[in-house]
């Protein structure tokens, strides 16, 4: 029954507003209208803010890369200025007067330090700390722990190989350097090739020997014998070919061994 009167009362409503002139669909869509142009505006006021807030975050991740960036390659007497600055940036009031200018003279400001030159010139020092620390570790490690294959006259290889030719006469025989275990032995027209491992990252590779009875795992003594000199193929001499290896890499044996009995050919 309530139902039919509240259908009664709205039909009877919408008569007399069309005698009064009231369009109930035109009124809706005007009030529509209104709310439209009332949100549309409220959109465009936030729009600016919006877009600052964009830059802003930019421009603050532009300067945060800078300054972690620069803590690594400047120097620490340095890190303070770095810090004044930074400071003075990330505590300005962007909400007033930042503006795609201000953006420009930050990145500017950015590219004029010559941060590739003092990155290279970082990691150039970094590198020549590491070798030092490096060859530091390896000479403690072997230490009175070794002895050269042959006392005889050497020559470094050529190129971007890493290593000593030991000259002796053919047929002399070839000692290990420091106790180990034989990981690779091989053999090719060109004679016989022993890598050794002495534990700690350290290995000694043996080439272009002969005579040789090792076998892959024989457990080797310093000054164990292992072949004998041969000649060596593209060459006119006699000897073996002296590779010492740390972390997998080959270094100058005369870096870390004591070549000074050996005359340097």
């Amino acid at each position: 029954m309530s139902n039919y009167r509240s259908q009664y009362e709205r039909y009877y409503k919408n008569i007399l507003n069309q005698k009064r002139g009231i369009n109930p669909v035109k009124s809706i869509n005007h009030y529509n209208n209104r709310q439209m142009y009332t949100n549309d505006y409220r959109n465009a006021k936030k729009r600016p803010k919006i877009i600052n807030k964009i830059i802003f975050q930019c421009v603050t991740s532009i300067i945060l890369f800078a300054i972690v960036f620069s803590f690594k390659i400047m120097p620490i007497q340095k890190t303070k200025e770095v810090y004044m600055l930074s400071k003075q940036y990330l505590t300005q009031d962007f909400s007033k007067d930042i503006n795609y200018s201000y953006i420009i003279s930050v990145i500017n400001k950015v590219k004029s330090t010559d941060i590739k030159g003092k990155a290279v010139e970082c990691m150039n020092l970094l590198k020549e700390k590491t070798n030092k620390v490096e060859k530091t570790s390896i000479e403690s490690k072997i230490k009175d722990k070794y002895c050269l294959p042959v006392l005889a006259s050497y020559m470094k290889l050529q190129g971007d190989i890493k290593g000593v030719l030991l000259e002796g006469k053919e047929g002399e025989q070839v000692i290990c350097s420091m106790d180990g275990t034989v990981v690779k032995f091989t053999n090719n027209d060109e004679g016989q090739n022993i890598l050794i491992n002495h534990g700690d990252g350290i290995q000694t590779y043996y080439g272009m020997v002969k005579n040789s009875n090792i076998k892959e795992g024989d457990e080797i003594k310093k000054g164990e014998y292992l072949g004998d000199c041969n000649k060596i193929s593209n060459t006119e001499k006699t000897g073996v070919i002296f590779k010492f290896i740390y972390m997998g890499k080959e270094q100058d044996p005369t870096e870390y061994l004591d070549f000074s009995n050996l005359k340097n050919v």
